[in-house]
């Protein structure tokens, strides 16, 4: 399940709770922006701790780069998210 984390215009940024992927302690990241030129959705998906991007689809590299340290200068708040969710807070 996805969690907001940032809505600003144009940006929103969802989290989902701590997920065990390959052994490892995970967060999955999810942002997407309006596309106006293309009527579609800009999107980005990413991991924590080890910040691999698995989905880039419609950004810049100045927007990609952007959108990236937003969400690596925000992590520590991102986990205390996640664990707040997977204990089962709403």
């Amino acid at each position: 399940m996805m969690f907001p984390f940032l809505g600003e215009e144009g940006l929103d940024i969802l989290t989902s709770e701590v997920k065990k992927i390959d052994g490892i302690e995970q967060v999955r990241v999810y942002a997407e922006s309006p596309d106006t030129t293309t009527g579609k959705f800009k999107k980005l998906e990413m991991f924590l701790p080890k910040e691999n991007v698995t989905l880039l689809e419609g950004y810049t590299d100045e927007e990609f780069a952007n959108i990236k340290n937003i969400i690596v200068d925000c992590k520590d708040v991102i986990w205390d998210m996640a664990r707040y969710y997977s204990e089962g807070g709403r």
